[in-house]
């Protein structure tokens, strides 16, 4: 679902783990998923500042 984007009027943002598009299909794994604060790059319990980085990797095709 979208979200007003608070920084631009107008905007919207579409928040979702979007690594799970990808758990369906076995000729792809998730090698490692962080959810940081996104400025001080450090864990944090705030949910409205966080930011995630995911690395999948595709297997089975050469």
């Amino acid at each position: 679902f979208a979200l007003p984007y608070h920084h631009l009027k107008g905007l919207s943002t579409y928040k979702m783990d979007y690594r799970t598009l990808f758990d369906w299909n076995p000729n792809y794994i998730c090698m490692t998923h962080k959810v940081r604060h996104h400025v001080d790059n450090k864990y944090t319990d705030e949910a409205q500042e966080w930011v995630s980085l995911s690395i999948l990797r595709k297997i089975g095709f050469e």
